[in-house]
């Protein structure tokens, strides 16, 4: 990351604006549009990097898969108990009022 940053600050040249960059003349093209189809093909889908870098330098985290659809279900139980928690309360509150509606007609 630290060498793409270095590129970018090397060949480029602020615009009058001063907010925005543009590519000094003479850059490798070639090079820019690799930057940007790795960019692109990470934001796309994140396991993607590992296509790209070296495995010394970056490998697959072990039972990440099995992890994630771990974490994923988690997830899933604890939406689903907070659903039946506020349907519980949704009952009780109703109860509550149709209780007191009987209290209020019988007298």
């Amino acid at each position: 990351m630290a060498d793409v940053l270095e590129f970018q600050e090397a060949n480029t040249i602020p615009v009058e604006s001063g907010t925005e960059y543009t590519w000094k003349e003479g850059v490798n093209l070639n090079c820019v549009m690799a930057l940007q189809e790795f960019f692109r093909a990470i934001r796309k889908d994140s396991t993607a990097i590992y296509a790209y870098l070296d495995p010394l330098e970056i490998s697959l985290v072990a039972k990440r898969d099995e992890v994630h659809r771990m974490v994923k279900e988690e997830e899933r139980k604890r939406r689903k108990r907070k659903k039946k928690k506020a349907n519980k309360e949704l009952e009780k509150e109703a109860e509550v009022r149709l209780n007191e509606e009987r209290e209020r007609l019988e007298t």
